[in-house]
């Protein structure tokens, strides 16, 4: 993945705050573009990691032994797992949780168990890019739904949108998506995995 070029971003920002009307004489604005460039590039992190990486670690994991004997349906819900992204229509940060409820693959009398880490790590991934709330569950969903120990995922995010009540017509609130794939379509399955993650 390329690296992103700190000094055309620290350019850029110099050029935002001019014409913004701003003068750079003060000592501390004047390290403002260096500061934003490198707020940008952490915002944005998730692009110098391919989420098919972690998919294969995942199964590299299960591959491994990453089954556990246990009785019941498979279910398992891992609950708000927060994250900082950037707005891809305002470029502003936004944060919020995920919630990843899935149905583990039965093998014999063992279910195959995701590690939480990598879960957490894989909202961060797919949260430190440009993003929109519901195509977080969606991208979410689609790179879950790879997994090999995975039979259905429900994700639901949750985010408080700052964006749009900073600008424009001020609205404040929060915008909650969800997303399925797998077993976790069926109705009562799916109701079952909503329940979990409340």
């Amino acid at each position: 993945m390329p690296t992103p070029d700190l000094p055309r971003l620290q350019a850029a920002y110099t050029v935002i705050l001019n014409a913004l009307g701003t003068e750079l004489p003060d000592l501390v604005l004047q390290r403002t573009p260096e500061r934003a460039a490198r707020a940008l590039c952490d915002l944005a992190a998730g692009y110098r990691t391919d989420p098919a990486q972690i998919v294969q670690r995942i199964d590299q994991d299960l591959d491994d032994g990453a089954q556990r004997s246990c009785s019941g349906d498979g279910l398992v819900a891992v609950r708000s797992l927060g994250f900082v992204s950037l707005c891809r229509d305002h470029l502003l940060p936004f944060s919020g949780c995920a919630s990843i409820a899935y149905q583990a693959r039965r093998a014999a009398d063992s279910l195959t168990l995701l590690e939480v880490g990598s879960l957490a790590e894989l909202v961060r991934v797919l949260g430190r890019r440009l993003q929109l709330p519901e195509l977080l569950a969606l991208d979410l969903v689609r790179v879950l739904a790879q997994v090999q120990g995975v039979a259905g995922v429900l994700v639901r995010v949750r985010v408080e949108q700052v964006c749009l009540g900073h600008i424009g017509a001020g609205y404040r609130g929060a915008i909650v998506s969800e997303e399925a794939s797998g077993t976790l379509r069926d109705i009562g399955v799916a109701g079952r995995a909503q329940k979990l993650l409340d």
